[in-house]
């Protein structure tokens, strides 16, 4: 057994649910014995970046014993998205939900009628600050087997609770993401999925037969119930990463979540098929309900290059603070999300509006790569920033009772006097390695 960390003596958290419009105060009391932030993935914070709670990017942290509540404003945000701690390891090691911010759109609504959550976690044996001491003291071909478990709505994917449904319903499935190690593949064979959402988007309808989804993404789907009562089904779920030794039984897992019709009823089954044959869902394929149009023309190129192991998967980048427009896209309104897979020997191109003055981590949501550096520091208009923002004066004092100056460079020195300032731990196998041109 090891010490996990819950929120208000929960673990699972429960899921945050709030309309668009409303105003959520998350109030986070530091009960632990070291520093806190909190994040919530895929939220905007727009004119307020110093409650996006990054740790060391757009605060200091809340100190054991401390508190300080986040506001977070939705006017502009509807979907599907969830909250994660962003100081160290915390994450990963329980503290994170989800968080459904529900559409007014009466169209939208009329499409579906039930919500559905399905929540997907990568659950370790150790405490994460444990796993990365290992990882840093033995090579990648002598990694043990200690690889991490799956949790589905925060239950153990052994145990993994039914979904009920009742004949001709039409079910709105959130699929979201909160892994930060591993990917998943979700399918619910004799069942059609139409795409209405990624990563807070809405979308047009488009027909697929599964989701694949890296570290921090989302997706909603309308499921519509068979007319029948004959048969059960089971909703499959694959937890795989491609980039360590595959080791059956434990670095590709297989789980099924049943999904009910009637108590007494026989189990559908069908032909497992290969995952070429799958017709997954597909950013190129999906179109943006607001019908934006793309960003042109390109005032300014910024090109970053990862530098990473032969044999990895590739990295799930997220942009803070922004949409990332296009990650492939093809006609004249391309469909935007805020976490994106960058396959290896690959490059994406995105292109983003600098309309939120700020500090954004852009990084990659593997935390492995986080933690060793793969990530890198936007700041949005700072001539803006410093005349507009002003960061709240809990935040300043907290910066003085951890001991972290609140004036000068990155190590809070004058000019280009870096020294101090702290290295990404390095770990074995990791991609950590960044240049850029500008």
């Amino acid at each position: 057994t090891w010490r996990a960390i819950g929120a208000n003596g929960q673990l699972p958290i429960p899921p945050i649910y709030i309309s668009q419009g409303d105003v959520l105060e998350l109030t986070a009391i530091n009960n632990l014995d070291k520093p806190l932030s909190l994040h919530a993935h895929g939220l905007f914070q727009r004119n307020s970046t110093f409650y996006d709670g990054v740790g060391m990017a757009t605060e200091c942290g809340i100190p054991p014993g401390a508190q300080f509540t986040y506001i977070i404003e939705t006017r502009d945000q509807c979907g599907t998205f969830w909250v994660h701690a962003h100081y160290g390891t915390e994450g990963i090691d329980g503290l994170r939900t989800a968080l459904i911010i529900h559409d007014q759109d009466p169209q939208l609504l009329d499409e579906y009628d039930e919500d559905v959550l399905l929540t997907l976690e990568d659950w370790g044996h150790e405490p994460y600050d444990d796993h990365i001491k290992m990882l840093q003291t033995i090579a990648e071909v002598d990694m043990p087997p200690n690889h991490p478990t799956v949790l589905i709505n925060g239950i153990n994917a052994n145990f993994s609770q039914p979904i009920r449904f009742l004949p001709g319903r039409r079910y709105r499935l959130r699929v979201v993401s909160m892994s930060f190690t591993y990917w998943f593949k979700v399918r619910l064979p004799g069942h059609t999925m139409q795409v209405i959402e990624a990563d807070g988007i809405s979308s047009h309808p488009s027909a697929v037969d599964g989701l694949d989804l890296c570290p921090g993404q989302r997706y909603s789907v309308i499921i519509t119930a068979k007319e029948s009562l004959d048969y059960n089904y089971a909703l499959n779920v694959t937890f795989y990463n491609d980039f360590i030794v595959d080791i059956p039984g434990l670095t590709t897992l297989y789980h099924q979540v049943p999904i009910v019709y009637h108590n007494n009823a026989p189990v559908k089954t069908y032909p497992v098929i290969e995952d070429h044959e799958v017709k997954w869902a597909d950013e190129l394929a999906m179109e943006p309900r607001d019908e934006q149009i793309l960003l042109e023309p390109v005032d300014q190129h910024i090109v970053r290059s990862v530098k990473a192991l032969p044999k990895d998967l590739g990295v799930p980048i997220y942009a803070f603070g922004n949409y990332s427009y296009a990650p492939r896209f093809k006609g004249r309104q391309p469909m935007r999300r805020d976490t994106i897979t960058l396959a290896l020997g690959q490059y994406v191109k995105v292109r983003i509006q600098a309309d939120n003055p700020g500090v954004w981590f852009q990084h990659c949501h593997q935390e492995q790569h986080n933690l060793s550096g793969l990530g890198f520091t936007l700041i949005e208009a700072p001539d803006v920033m410093q005349r507009t923002l002003r960061m709240p004066s809990e935040m300043m004092e907290f910066c003085r009772m951890l001991g972290h100056p609140t004036q000068g460079n990155s190590a809070g020195r004058a000019g280009s006097d870096m020294t101090g300032i702290e290295q990404p731990i390095a770990i074995s196998g990791s991609a950590n390695s960044i240049s850029d041109t500008v």
